[in-house]
């Protein structure tokens, strides 16, 4: 945001387009893993800055947008989620954001965009595990209340 306020004055006012770059983590409604809290809330407020710029700005040729990625095989992945192969390459990305960013200005702003073919299926299944047996527990926790009013 303080980037932005620096390079305002300079921007081209005829049109310009900032890209900003989130995570799927920041999407609202997008799958959430335990652990990335900061993370992911960080990534949030980008995706609500670009939407609040973008009303601000509304009326000048300067447009903003927010990309929010999905898995790219990098080595913050890896070291993330050893073992998962993400189905786009660093470079395949950086194409994309640069064709975005230089064609889209001008039909786009304020949107924030999901950019994502996937969510690590394996963690995915790790926490369906975990609300089943949460859920599981819940149930006979509930149960016992319920027995004991009943027949108390």
């Amino acid at each position: 945001m303080q980037v932005v306020q620096a390079v305002l004055p300079a921007m081209n006012q005829h049109g310009s387009h900032i890209v900003n770059i989130s995570s799927m983590g920041g999407f609202q409604g997008s799958m959430k893993f335990p652990g990335l809290a900061a993370y992911s809330t960080s990534k949030a407020a980008l995706c609500s800055f670009t939407e609040l710029f973008a009303e601000e700005y509304k009326d000048s040729n300067i447009k903003m947008n927010c990309l929010c990625l999905g898995a790219v095989q990098t080595e913050m992945l890896e070291a993330a989620f050893p073992g998962f192969e993400a189905p786009h390459q660093p470079e395949q990305i950086a194409e994309y954001i640069y064709d975005f960013s230089c064609k889209q200005g001008d039909f786009l702003n304020g949107k924030i965009i999901p950019v994502s073919l996937s969510t690590p299926w394996f963690i995915f299944q790790f926490i369906l595990l975990y609300l089943r047996v949460l859920n599981a527990n819940l149930m006979r926790s509930y149960l016992s209340v319920l027995f004991f009013v009943l027949f108390t």
